[in-house]
């Protein structure tokens, strides 16, 4: 009943379950553990070689058993040019739920530079309240400074979307940062975020190719006061594991794995 009062409060501001909130992940592509990743940014599918399937289970989310969540995504090579993909994610339970279905695409615009715009649709329901749902759009942009050096940014909500029934428009974040290249296998990663007319923060990540098999890396954000770290585990060119923790000052741990393939 506590955590329906909460969200219920929270529901006509915004999505609690903002997954660029909740995750550090990296705007440049640069500290990346697999492509599951990419829907934070677009821009990043110019990055894929080859056509990618991928799955994600994260038993709950911060210990609350009501926010179990889960991932499905599938990425495609359409020309030498252009990519696109399709994003499902659910979470929440009896209680609460939320689900979103994303369609999202990118363009190299030349040798260095890369846009994408993802097209978001969510529904949330909360047990006993109307269901509300929200249409936004997102927007970003990669660009390769040198060899070593990789510099993106992304724009969430663009479209100034409200969710329905809602006055309020959900929150517009903006993520700019720079990905740098140390060695052919240790990379980092820094950007600041956003939230237009309410706060600011520094993210940092570090990935670090162990070997070609195992991947691993930390990542830090001030702005939402976690820290995350995970592995990514190649037994065979086309199948990757993954396993990630993450840590937020209040809220606690939330552990995820999943699994992609490549084809």
């Amino acid at each position: 009943m506590i955590l329906s009062c909460v969200l219920c409060d929270q529901l006509n501001a915004q999505l609690v379950t903002r997954q660029h909130e909740w995750n550090v992940f990296s705007v440049s592509g640069m500290t990346s553990l697999a492509e599951s990743s990419y829907i934070n940014n677009p821009a990043l599918l110019g990055n894929i070689d080859s056509n990618c399937t991928a799955a994600q289970f994260t038993p709950s989310r911060f210990g609350m058993k009501e926010l179990t969540a889960m991932q499905g995504s599938s990425f495609h090579k359409l020309t030498g040019f252009m990519r696109a993909g399709v994003v499902v994610n659910s979470l929440g339970g009896e209680l609460y739920n939320e689900l979103s279905a994303s369609a999202l695409t990118s363009f190299q615009l030349s040798q260095e530079a890369t846009a994408g715009v993802t097209v978001q649709y969510s529904r949330v329901g909360i047990k006993e309240y109307p269901s509300q749902s929200l249409l936004s759009v997102h927007a970003g942009f990669t660009l390769q400074l040198s060899p070593y050096v990789t510099s993106g940014v992304v724009f969430n909500n663009i479209n100034r979307a409200a969710l329905t029934g809602g006055e309020q428009t959900t929150p517009q974040h903006m993520q700019i940062g720079f990905g740098a290249k140390a060695t052919d296998d240790l990379f980092f990663d820094a950007s600041a975020i956003i939230t237009l007319n309410r706060t600011t923060g520094l993210r940092v990540a570090c990935l670090y190719n162990v070997v070609s098999e195992l991947s691993l890396r930390v990542a830090a954000s001030s702005e939402s006061r976690s820290m995350e770290a995970g592995l990514h585990i190649k037994p065979f060119a086309s199948l990757g594991i993954l396993a990630e923790t993450h840590y937020h000052e209040v809220l606690g741990i939330t552990y995820t794995g999943g699994v992609r393939y490549l084809w």
